[in-house]
């Protein structure tokens, strides 16, 4: 007998026990019954096994394959993932596991508003139950965002959904429905709204790794702005940064005091006590190792070419100049510390690695890592995109010099005219750069940061596009190694490139291409899922 929920709710329990209520369904889970026990519950309400972040980073245009078959750290998971192939093997941290892990955070969700219902939804448990709306709605808008399509006013009213979980299960062969992308927004948005009113802060005794009042206006102003509501971005984005958005923005001088060591950085970038860190999440998780200073994984990250010509130190739009070529941290992003070894992989630190070892001897455990889920440099390019939209572009350029004055060091000051020069006179991206001729003699230029855009929504060639050129160009070495870039490849419809990188750290060629509108940038939902009745995504 073929069973969703078996596969939704059950299954989840083979990767984590913390839940004991759910071990047995429908009638025997433990009465939540009490304040206190509700507050522990919704614990289990935030992602805890899995996060979309490792796959949705390796999927971006961020990677490209160092030495190819021939590398010595090449692994299947990471290569399917890469090249946009759907999961044949196991792992952590693979599509199956991140359903998993959110619709079992979902339930967490939904048994603690049963239980506030059961108890008179009282005066004293409305911050709880803002709590558990906002898990359930943000849960479900990583889910829609990774195993779906982007919200599209073309298509979204009939492109896949995934099934929006409003209840504790009572049966044990309930008929679920993949609805539409639609359907899961209008859904998130009315738990969203419902629940913000209702959160206090007060009862946390670490608000940084729940959803806070501003965790959760940051996340309004992130589901506005992949909803195309414009407005609503800027309201929430305002009540989020409040009158001075400069002083929630990561101050990086911090760091001039820490020893040059990675793992101090690390651990120091996702304190809960900067005011630019607004929501955390930790958990089970390879991503310290990955996204740092060791080998693992390395076959497929960011390598110094492109770190040289799109994110660190490529033509930028504050360079002192406007030269062919990049000169080092004059166009760069000086003001984090970035690490490139021999192999040619690059890093910066900013997710730490931890081991719970549970066996001494056999020296076996756990990897863990914490996660920047939500910040605050995130909120700010979120009004400034919504700002650029509706053709605001002064406000834009104004949020833009806000993030400049606190993460670059020298150069240019944003200004309209600045940005608008800088964009008008460079090249589209081209994968292997492009071929020139300076002062009689030929070279291949690194490939541009100016990516062709191609979105399901209208928006103006000319100030408009190189003032979201230059927005997603500063969401992307914001948001390096915490897979928000993804989400922004598939809202603006960008073209992604695999590329061959040999011993000599130089691209070779284009091995695989992600076009638009492919239907593999929505992630393949678990095969057990599927034959459980739940209809695929296309391939």
């Amino acid at each position: 007998m073929k069973r969703i929920l078996l596969i939704l709710i059950i299954n989840v329990l083979t990767f984590t026990s913390c839940d004991s209520f759910l071990d047995e369904l429908p009638d025997n889970r433990t009465t939540i019954d009490t304040k206190g026990e509700i507050s522990k519950l919704l614990v289990s309400a935030y992602p805890s096994s899995a996060h979309y972040c490792l796959m949705c980073e390796i999927a971006s245009d961020n990677v490209d394959d160092y030495l190819g078959e021939n590398s010595l750290y090449s692994y299947i998971f990471p290569k399917q993932i890469a090249y946009w192939e759907d999961i044949t093997t196991s792992n952590n941290e693979d599509p199956g596991r991140v359903w998993y892990t959110y619709y079992h955070a979902i339930a967490a969700a939904n048994e603690a508003l049963e239980s506030i219902k059961n108890m008179g939804d009282t005066e004293e448990l409305q911050a709880y139950k803002g709590e558990a709306l906002l898990c359930r709605a943000y849960c479900h808008f990583c889910l829609v965002n990774v195993f779906c399509r982007n919200f599209s006013p073309k298509t979204s009213k009939t492109d896949l959904g995934i099934p929006y979980m409003m209840k504790p299960e009572s049966t044990l062969e309930p008929h679920y429905e993949r609805g539409t992308v639609e359907d899961v927004y209008n859904k998130i948005e009315a738990d969203l709204e419902a629940g913000l009113p209702l959160l206090d802060d007060a009862i946390y005794s670490v608000p940084k790794y729940h959803f806070n009042r501003k965790a959760a206006y940051a996340f309004a102003s992130r589901f506005y702005l992949f909803h195309l509501d414009y407005d609503n971005v800027i309201k929430y984005a305002n009540m989020c940064l409040g009158n001075n958005p400069s002083s929630m923005m990561r101050d990086y001088s911090t760091w001039k005091n820490i020893t040059r060591d990675f793992s101090l950085y690390a651990q120091d970038y996702v304190k809960d006590t900067h005011s630019c860190n607004l929501m955390l999440g930790a958990g089970m998780s390879v991503g310290g190792k990955y996204f740092g200073n060791y080998s693992t994984w390395k076959r497929f990250c960011i390598q110094k070419e492109t770190t040289i010509a799109e994110i660190f130190n490529g033509r930028m739009p504050w360079g002192d100049s406007y030269s062919l070529e990049p000169t080092g941290t004059d166009y760069g992003y000086p003001a984090s510390i970035v690490f490139t070894y021999t192999s040619g992989y690059t890093v910066t630190p900013k997710i730490p690695y931890y081991f719970e070892c549970t066996d001494p001897v056999a020296n076996t455990g756990y990897y863990r890592a914490v996660f920047p889920l939500f910040e605050a440099e995130e909120v700010l390019m979120n009004r400034a995109e919504a700002y650029a939209m509706k053709g605001e572009y002064d406000a834009a350029v104004e949020d833009m010099l806000t993030w400049q004055e606190k993460h670059i060091v020298g150069g240019i000051k944003l200004t309209r005219s600045n940005i608008n020069n800088f964009y008008n006179n460079i090249e589209y991206y081209e994968p292997l750069g492009k071929e020139t001729e300076i002062s009689g003699v030929t070279v291949r230029l690194t490939p541009s940061i100016k990516k062709v855009l191609s979105p399901d929504f209208e928006y103006q060639k000319g100030e408009q596009e190189n003032m979201i050129q230059c927005i997603l160009q500063i969401r992307r070495l914001n948001s390096v190694f915490e897979g928000l870039r993804w989400f922004d490849i598939k809202r603006w419809g960008i073209e992604i490139d695999r590329r061959l990188i040999n011993e000599q750290g130089k691209i070779e060629s284009v091995v695989a291409r992600l076009p638009v509108g492919d239907p593999r940038r929505a992630f393949q939902i678990p095969e057990d899922v599927i034959e459980a009745g739940l209809t695929a995504n296309p391939r």
